[in-house]
């Protein structure tokens, strides 16, 4: 799973940002958001405290809620919530 949903998950620090700007060039190319650059923790965040929709401000506030998370949480602590709180 983490191969697949964010591979550097164990090397940063809530935020990805090369998966970031991968994915925000993709999303240029495409005028759409066609990619998307989250991390676990960002994803966590999303599905605890934010809604589902696509929007710029969301996911702002997604990064500076994932960083918090990051702070008060253990990796392995992140990843436990995640898998009990994603909707595969």
């Amino acid at each position: 799973m983490l191969s697949v949903e964010d591979h550097r998950f164990y090397k940063h620090f809530g935020i990805d940002l090369i998966a970031i700007g991968r994915a925000t060039i993709n999303d240029i190319k495409a005028m759409d958001f066609v990619e998307g650059g989250s991390t676990i923790t960002q994803q966590l965040a999303k599905n605890i405290y934010f809604t589902q929709d696509k929007k710029f401000e969301r996911k702002i506030a997604e990064v500076f809620m994932a960083v918090k998370i990051e702070n008060k949480c253990e990796k392995d602590e992140i990843l436990e919530l995640y898998l009990n709180t994603s909707y595969f």
